[in-house]
């Protein structure tokens, strides 16, 4: 008997460390599916494409010098503006990412006509290929407040998808409103879309198919960015540097404060904030970053909190803009087939694309 239950033992052994193979090498897609709430993130486990050990000293003596309080240091400055352009060259030489924003834009912060946007962004690249899906939904019970402004910038559903190798475009649909399918405990549990609905479609004419396609993978020639404020050390006003241990891996969270006086910070947003509020006098007040890159320079987190403002003809407006960007590069997250919308939208794509 203690023969057979000493081979029972080692066969359990056994199995349990075959579960733990399969889990450790093919990620169990079945266990992300899609979410709306950040969960544990990961980094790579092969090295990164370019070096950033060579600024991890220089941001650990920063992080536990006096330095590590909010400081305008030039050398500061540029170690975190060098900091910030080899994790986007990084996340661009990655063959897998997945990013997942969530974002949360609030019209007139601080009122009591304050109407909150809540929305999340689902960005995947495996290779050449690039899907996105967005569902901008206000929130709060300020729905019909929305009606103030256009319904395609504040309450719709998006997706899109370009193959690099083949598109030189990102092929893009949008839809009219979303709606958030909740538990009876108020969880989302999903989100209602409408593409079937020919008239909850947003015109050509307003939402054009076929989209200027951004720089995310190594076989186009450009730069990535993580947003589209250049973060340079000319455009950072004041930088602070913090060095974290955890159990999943050692990180550094950067603090920026850009500078929204300099007509380079804004250079490539300006035009579409214009465009969304439908002034030429909007312009951003305020713009602070927060990175958080693991110590192998590799994006973990990353937070925007921009808040613009107008005052013109058509009265003051102001808003407060906050993306919150979690990033992964497991297997789990960055299998397609787990997303809403992701396979649909490859479809019609291609089909778009081979009828172009």
């Amino acid at each position: 008997m203690k023969v057979v239950g000493t081979i029972f033992k080692i066969l359990v052994i056994i199995a349990l460390i075959a579960v733990i193979v399969l889990i450790i090498l093919f990620g169990g897609s079945s266990s992300a599916p899609q979410s709306f709430v950040a969960d544990e993130n990961s980094q790579p486990v092969t090295a990164p494409a370019t070096d950033f050990f060579a600024l991890k000293s220089k941001l650990i003596s920063f992080s536990s010098s006096a330095a590590s309080s909010e400081s305008a240091d030039a050398d500061l400055i540029e170690t975190c503006a060098a900091a910030y352009k080899l994790a986007c060259e990084n996340a661009k030489s990655a063959d897998k990412m997945y990013l997942f924003v969530n974002c949360n834009t609030t019209m007139f912060p601080g009122t009591f006509l304050e109407m909150p946007v809540i929305g999340n962004r689902y960005i995947l690249k495996t290779g050449t290929e690039y899907y996105y899906t967005e569902y901008s939904i206000p929130g709060g019970g300020f729905g019909s407040l929305a009606g103030m402004f256009a319904p395609e910038n504040t309450t719709f559903a998006l997706r899109s998808y370009a193959d690099a190798s083949s598109m030189d475009y990102l092929y893009s649909e949008k839809s009219l409103s979303p709606k958030f399918i909740t538990s009876e405990n108020g969880d989302v549990t999903g989100i209602e879309r409408y593409w079937d609905d020919p008239e909850k479609q947003v015109p050509e004419d307003k939402w054009a198919k076929e989209q200027p396609l951004g720089i995310f993978c190594d076989s186009q020639d450009g730069e990535y960015t993580a947003t589209d404020q250049n973060i340079l050390s000319e455009t950072i006003k004041t930088a602070k540097v913090e060095y974290k241990t955890s159990d999943s891996g050692n990180y550094f969270v950067l603090t920026l404060e850009l500078d929204t006086d300099n007509p380079l910070t804004t250079e490539r947003s300006i035009d579409n904030l214009r465009r969304g509020a439908n002034s030429d006098d909007a312009n951003y007040t305020s713009m602070v970053e927060t990175l958080e890159i693991w110590e192998n320079g590799y994006f973990k987190y990353f937070r925007s909190v921009d808040e613009w403002a107008m005052h013109g003809k058509k009265g003051g407006i102001n808003s407060r803009i906050d993306y919150e960007t979690t990033f992964y590069f497991d297997f789990a997250h960055t299998d397609p087939s787990v997303y809403m919308d992701f396979t649909e939208v490859k479809q019609n794509a291609l089909d778009y694309n081979a009828k172009r």
